[in-house]
């Protein structure tokens, strides 16, 4: 005890430290520790400015952000971490670095890539991305030199120049090539970031945008990132009657999406003459004609412009096909075995992919008819009734009333087609992702197809063409659906109006105020109690929301965000191609909707969504060939428009029969009939009448063939159906002829391409003999001695 007890008083009084190494030691966590918060301090103010700069940086404030993936901590299950453990070793080995940061808001934790300049130029050849192409300059174009329609982005080319380094937009698509093949685990079919999202191993995945797209009205165009300029100059209503920034488009979003808005501006001024002739209905396919074949021009050049002229489609075999096909077979091409679908099992699921469509479209049809129903039906209650206001605008209330219901039908079966479309293609179990694509856009356009036009189609075509009074005993039947004595035209007019205005119009004025409704709401108390429980959720409120943290929250940009939009445009262009016989101000319309259309979709892409994956494509894909259907086919409808619906053709043969008078012309349309042959004693009495007219070149009551058609019937169709036939050949001969003569390539463009390939080929050679000469110098040995003469060099 003696011994513990002076122990217990050495170790107090000589502690196992000395004092000046505690200190000394205490001094360095201090200075590590004011290090630490320095950075963190630095680190913020170059957040703060690198979030005006448009550039999101590693916590080095050096490095960029170029894709972040999102992990939910809750939700991700041991092995989903080991396989994202797996899947970031795998980046890492191809040179991608990685930067772990957790997250505000939703216990989120944010994975940050990077990659560096040697993995870029790596990868870029191995992915087939050319960054060094010096024929990539963004040089403003305009195919209408108008000075009122420049912007700052179209008019100074010095500014957006192409530089020798990747853009974001580049630096993202090899990123994307990137996550799509890293492996994280030893099975055939364990890789790809698609297949992580699957597993529930990472929530989502994005690119990033360059910063916020709030910018200072007073900041000049160099300050400025890429997303506040097309902000400024582009996403802005004012601008509406302003040039695209194409080029910029294309450098930030890729050419998919400049495709898209480049084809939809060129639409718009196509629509310019259009809508100037819009009276002369008979010169609308001839002016849509040349629309196609300058579009494609158009197209050529965009295709050279942005290096995009040679892009070959993607033959990668799916990943879900790999899961799905479960047979084999030997490959002579790569010399293994690859899965395959038997022809037996892929004819069946497309057999019953084509089955599920045709009876969703047979479903529009029986909505359609359900809406005539509704038409007949309640015509016949308001003639049942005393006259009143009712009876005075029946016909417009009618038509009316049945226009609107079927564009709310149109509404509810669209919102059904593209889950359907992508539901049905993964039963066809496509081998390639284009496959996949294209099969998603066809079914989509053919669904709409039906979904739109049926009931355009019907009043156009078919409606009253079977109609004999003799024939029927009742007011409700579906016969009885027939067209007003001056025609279907009216009809069909009313029905575009409203299809355009209600579809288009509204639809884009919701798009723009739904958003704002929050905002306005926010004087009321549970609005203000929501944004308290959501700002309670960060851990640290007082810490400033990072980029890829704010980014999370908005809209994910899905894979067939642009299908959506270019099924409005194109199905719009059905509207103004196929029916602008009767409606001639469909154009005009068009052009009004499409300049707010425009700039809606500018909006949205900037300010709503994710940053969406650029892809390279060389013009607009499938529509190309949906395009040049629907222009094809809207001759033949405007040729039968003109010759069956309307009255042109009975009322130049009438003129030609009566020294060119039409006296008389509307008695000559109709034919009598007797009430007393009615079997219905309804429609015998109806009105007290004992003869009244209908519409038909039919024998009169008291003719041996009574209630049959006269000649003059046949000769009247045979008169239309020529019509049809010269009115197309005029079109076509007229397409053929602008074809020859407007090349698909300009010959100046063809010329500029010829001779950036000769400077290309010069500065390879060039390159190649710079190359051979120091190789020469670095092999010859010291001591040389050059010889004149024959003799050799020692």
């Amino acid at each position: 005890h003696v011994v513990l007890l002076l122990n217990g008083i050495l170790a107090y009084f000589i502690p196992d430290l000395p004092r000046t190494v505690r200190d000394t030691i205490q001094h360095e966590k201090d200075t590590e520790l004011e290090r630490k918060l320095k950075e963190k301090k630095n680190f913020a103010k170059a957040m703060k400015k690198h979030k005006n700069d448009g550039i999101n940086y590693f916590s080095d404030a050096r490095k960029i952000i170029d894709y972040v993936l999102v992990v939910d901590k809750h939700a991700t299950t041991l092995k989903g971490l080991n396989c994202l453990k797996n899947f970031i070793k795998y980046l890492q080995g191809l040179g991608v670095e990685v930067e772990i940061n957790r997250g505000n808001i939703k216990e989120n934790i944010y994975v940050c890539l990077h990659l560096p300049s040697k993995a870029i130029q790596h990868l870029s050849n191995i992915y087939g991305i050319n960054i060094d192409n010096m024929g990539h300059n963004y040089i403003p174009m305009s195919s209408i030199d108008l000075k009122f329609t420049h912007t700052s982005l179209t008019k100074n080319m010095d500014i957006f120049k192409r530089q020798r380094q990747a853009t974001s937009m580049e630096r993202i698509l090899i990123a994307e090539e990137i996550l799509n093949v890293a492996k994280f685990g030893d099975g055939e079919n364990e890789y790809g970031i698609h297949k992580l999202i699957s597993i529930n191993a990472v929530k989502t995945a994005y690119p990033l945008h360059d910063g916020h797209y709030n910018y200072d009205p007073d900041a000049d165009n160099q300050s400025l990132n890429d997303r506040q300029l097309l902000h400024k100059y582009w996403a802005n209503f004012s601008f509406w009657y302003k040039e695209q920034p194409l080029n910029i488009i294309e450098k930030y979003y890729g050419s998919e999406v400049a495709f898209y808005f480049a084809w939809l501006g060129f639409y718009n001024k196509m629509l310019i003459p259009a809508a100037i002739i819009a009276l002369i209905s008979s010169f609308i396919s001839f002016v849509q004609l040349i629309a196609g074949h300058n579009e494609r021009v158009f197209e050529n050049v965009l295709k050279i412009r942005w290096n995009v002229e040679y892009v070959e489609s993607q033959t990668k075999v799916r990943l879900q096909y790999k899961e799905k096909a479960t047979h084999k077979r030997f490959s002579m091409v790569t010399g293994r075995l690859e899965p395959y679908t038997p022809v037996k099992e892929k004819t069946f699921y497309l057999t019953l992919s084509f089955g599920i469509c045709l009876l969703f479209m047979v479903v529009v049809v029986f909505a359609v008819f359900g809406v005539i129903m509704y038409r007949i039906t309640v015509a016949a209650l308001i003639r049942s009734t005393t006259e009143g206001p009712l009876e005075t605008f029946e016909t417009f209330l009618l038509m009316s009333s049945s226009a609107i219901l079927q564009v709310v039908l149109i509404k509810i079966f669209g919102k059904c087609y593209a889950p359907l479309s992508e539901w049905l293609t993964k039963l066809e179990n496509p081998r390639t992702q284009v496959e996949f694509d294209n099969a998603v856009v066809y079914k989509r356009y053919f669904l709409g197809f039906v979904n739109n036009y049926a009931s355009l189609f019907y009043i156009a075509f078919i409606k009253g063409r079977f109609y004999t009074p003799a024939h029927h005993s009742s007011l409700t039947g579906i016969e009885t659906d027939i067209c007003h004595p001056c025609g279907c035209l009216m009809s069909v007019c009313n029905q575009l109006f409203f299809l355009m205005v209600l579809k288009s119009f509204i639809g884009n004025i919701l798009t723009i105020a739904v958003p704002l409704v929050p905002q306005l709401s926010l004087r009321n108390g549970s609005i203000e109690t929501n944004f308290r429980k959501i700002k309670s959720k960060f851990k640290k409120p007082t810490e400033e929301v990072l980029q890829w943290e704010e980014e999370f929250r908005l809209e994910p940009a899905g894979r067939y965000l642009l299908t959506t939009e270019f099924m409005e445009m194109i199905i719009q262009y059905g509207f103004v191609t196929f029916f602008v016989a009767a409606f001639p101000l469909a154009p005009v319309f068009a052009l009004v909707i499409n300049c707010l259309e425009l700039r809606v979709d500018a909006l949205k892409l900037v300010t709503r969504y994710r940053r969406p994956i650029p892809k390279k494509q060389s013009g607009i894909g499938p529509w190309n060939g949906i395009l040049q259907v629907i222009t094809h086919l809207s001759v033949a409808t405007n040729a039968f428009m003109l010759a069956f619906t309307s009255n042109f053709v009975a009322r130049e043969i009438y003129k030609f029969q009566h020294d060119n008078s039409l006296v008389g012309y509307i008695e000559s349309t109709l034919s009598l009939y007797d009430m007393k042959d009615a079997h219905s004693t309804t429609i015998a009495t109806y009105n007290n009448s004992t003869l009244c007219y209908y519409k038909s070149l039919s024998y009169p009551p008291d003719h041996p063939e009574k209630y049959k058609l006269r000649p003059q019937y046949w000769y009247e169709v045979g008169m239309r159906l020529l019509c049809v036939i010269v009115f197309e050949h005029l079109i076509w001969v007229s397409n053929g002829m602008l074809s020859y003569f407007i090349p698909d390539v300009p010959q100046q463009v063809k010329q500029k391409l010829h001779h950036e390939q000769i400077l290309e080929r010069d500065l390879k050679l060039k390159v190649l003999n710079d190359g051979m000469l120091k190789t020469r110098r670095r092999k010859r040995p010291e001591g040389v001695i050059r010889r004149s003469g024959d003799e050799q060099t020692a």
